[in-house]
């Protein structure tokens, strides 16, 4: 089982495979996210950490 890298909590590998990045890595679950953070703003991919504002 693949976990969250931010809280740690057990995620499913369709959850890391949808939302994950391209290595199926988690920085976001619905435990420590909400689902609207993680689908529109791709935190579960890590993606606001790249990302100007």
């Amino acid at each position: 089982m693949k976990t969250c890298n931010s809280c740690g909590q057990y995620v499913s590998v369709d959850f890391a495979r949808v939302f994950g990045t391209n290595n199926n890595q988690v920085f976001a679950c619905l435990a420590c996210s909400t689902m609207s953070e993680i689908s529109e703003q791709g935190k579960a991919a890590g993606k606001e950490r790249y990302s100007s504002v």
